[in-house]
């Protein structure tokens, strides 16, 4: 199945997803998703990658950062379904805060690719391991687009968590938001860095449903996954796009002569991306 293919079939889950469960106008749901399976795709290449060097015939995989927008673990499931035979066992863990779960057809896509939900919240302070008590289970952890939502406490009892569950030479994929992003140095040179943060107040904490309030370049990213025990066996900062709605406003033709030279210039992609592994 060539690239081409699996894009498409990234993006028409992804767009059933957000018209019949978020329930998205076309329009908005097309430019969501163009920009979320370019996303998608990455991740796929990376558990590919992976699946590729794991002779087992159970493969084992843990999405450590929930299961909201965007609703990744459709798209990947059914990709990943298409291309490999091994029976795949899928847990995810999300929020309690989550608008979506008592929905029909969210409930179906759950049933449908045999995904197990995890009901935890983060943002609980208790002694316990976020992700269980049972070591070196999964063969691969998801842990995208969740960092920048997390106190560094907390991201740092993830990752401690995640090292338990991960098998010995199993992969960690992480990608977040790039504090050194070209579009967010330019506004922290204007003196607007605290445009880059949002829902940060004392209720979002205490709900446990916070937006984007920490951000990691990909050097600050590799030293906390070595210190948490993982060795980075491959980095990369990569633009896919933006919410439709900034990008029908004025500042939508800047953000994208921005996103060409961050093409262009090293480490100033929108995103950063990590694939890294635990050895023993």
């Amino acid at each position: 199945m060539d690239d081409k293919v699996i894009l498409a079939l990234l993006y028409d889950t992804c767009f059933n997803c957000m018209t019949n469960i978020e329930l998205l106008n076309e329009r908005t749901a097309a430019t969501w998703s163009e920009y979320t399976s370019k996303r998608y795709f990455i991740i796929y290449q990376s558990i590919l990658k992976a699946l590729a060097n794991n002779d087992s015939e159970e493969v084992r995989i843990l999405n450590a950062s929930g299961i909201g927008v965007g609703h990744q673990d459709f798209s990947l499931r059914e990709a990943i379904s298409r291309r490999f035979d091994k029976k795949i066992t899928w847990d995810t863990y999300e929020s309690p805060e989550n608008k979506y779960m008592n929905l029909p057809e969210f409930k179906k896509l759950l049933g449908k690719h045999s995904i197990n939900l995890v009901i935890k919240n983060f943002a609980e302070n208790d002694s316990s391991l976020i992700y269980g008590e049972k070591n070196d289970i999964y063969d691969i952890v998801l842990f995208t687009e969740i960092a920048e939502h997390l106190d560094i406490s907390t991201f740092n009892r993830c990752l401690f968590s995640i090292r338990n569950v991960l098998k010995n030479n199993g992969m960690l994929i992480v990608s977040t938001p790039n504090l050194l992003y070209l579009f967010n140095r330019l506004l922290f040179v204007a003196g607007l860095g605290d445009k880059i943060y949002w829902k940060d107040s004392y209720d979002d904490f205490q709900k446990g449903m916070c937006g984007h309030i920490i951000y990691y370049d990909k050097f600050r990213m590799e030293r906390m996954l070595r210190q948490a025990g993982f060795t980075t066996t491959f980095n990369r900062t990569f633009t896919y796009g933006h919410d439709p709605v900034r990008m029908h406003k004025k500042i939508g033709l800047l953000i994208k002569l921005m996103d060409k030279a961050a093409e262009i210039l090293p480490n100033c992609g929108q995103n950063i991306y990590f694939e890294a592994h635990k050895y023993n």
